[in-house]
């Protein structure tokens, strides 16, 4: 890890990759500031910007089938290949909020 000081005096900017630091190369004052702002410290936004951009469905359909990929003569709309998918593939162990590509026929008992 690296760490961005600079001196509030002399304005002199370093990096050290201890935080030992206690006086400034430059004017040896001992009065330092750490400079968040070189060090690219906050909030990251990058998923929620990818998230607002492009929704979930649109990434799955990437990689997970659609009802058109079963869609035949005797299921026009595809849910029943699509629910046969469904109970061939399982998500992982673990997983507290699978998604569940396509739309399937609500089973009846």
């Amino acid at each position: 890890m690296i760490y961005c000081y600079s001196c509030p005096k002399c304005g002199y900017g370093f990096e050290v990759k201890n935080r030992d630091v206690r006086t400034c190369p430059a004017c040896m004052k001992a009065d330092l500031v750490r400079d968040y702002r070189a060090e690219n410290v906050g909030v990251s936004l990058v998923e929620v910007k990818k998230l607002r951009e492009h929704p979930q469905e649109e990434y799955a359909a990437k990689m997970l089938p659609t009802n058109a990929d079963f869609a035949s003569p005797s299921d026009p709309e595809g849910k029943k290949g699509m629910r046969q998918w469904r109970d061939e593939h399982r998500p992982k162990e673990g997983n507290k909020r699978p998604f569940w590509p396509g739309e399937v026929e609500k089973k009846t008992f």
